[in-house]
């Protein structure tokens, strides 16, 4: 769920039209409503927009039921990148599109050490960027979802019956990622 698609399509607007017609503070409150609605669908991958920066409240949003990736480039790709959609970002200043890359690089870099994975996409197509976030989720997602559906307290013979039949486990590995479930649970 790319967040500002799903915003476009909920005010019936282009992100930079809403975001000037509504200002910031509304514009932060619908997208807050939007994380906490998408962060709930199934399987999500929820992209944020780097123009915005991460704040606690949207962290915890994300990372509560998830796994929080960080994409970076260096400033120069990301300078490219931004003028080929001018417009696009409505509190860009196209004045200066590399001093505002190295200001908002600044405010995500501080949440590099917090995220569950940073991958620098300077040198990476799309397709490899995916394909790593995919083989991180893989790796993590049998252990993740059994967590989460402990700490939701789905009784523990359902979750067994999903882990069988979802990720095609054998019932005595099934048991096994349940244990470890239960003991990495809050």
């Amino acid at each position: 769920a790319d967040t500002d698609r799903v915003m476009e399509k909920d005010t019936g607007m282009r992100i930079a039209e809403y975001y000037q017609s509504a200002g910031p503070d509304a514009f932060t409150a619908k997208e807050k409503e939007i994380i906490n609605r998408v962060r709930f669908y199934h399987e999500a991958v929820i992209a944020m927009g780097g123009n915005y920066p991460m704040t606690e409240e949207k962290f915890h949003l994300l990372s509560e039921h998830g796994v929080v990736i960080l994409l970076y480039a260096k400033p120069f790709r990301l300078a490219e990148r931004v003028r080929r959609r001018i417009g696009k970002r409505p509190t860009m200043d196209y004045s200066d599109v590399d001093g505002y890359v190295r200001q908002m690089l600044r405010k995500w870099t501080k949440w590099r050490d917090r995220v569950d994975l940073v991958i620098n996409t300077t040198n990476c197509h799309p397709e490899q960027t995916a394909l790593m976030i995919a083989r991180y989720i893989d790796k993590h997602n049998i252990g993740f979802a059994a967590q989460a559906m402990v700490e939701s307290e789905v009784p523990e013979q359902q979750i067994l019956n999903m882990l069988i039949k979802y990720w095609d486990l054998q019932p005595s590995e099934a048991k096994d990622i349940l244990r470890f479930a239960k003991k990495n649970s809050f």
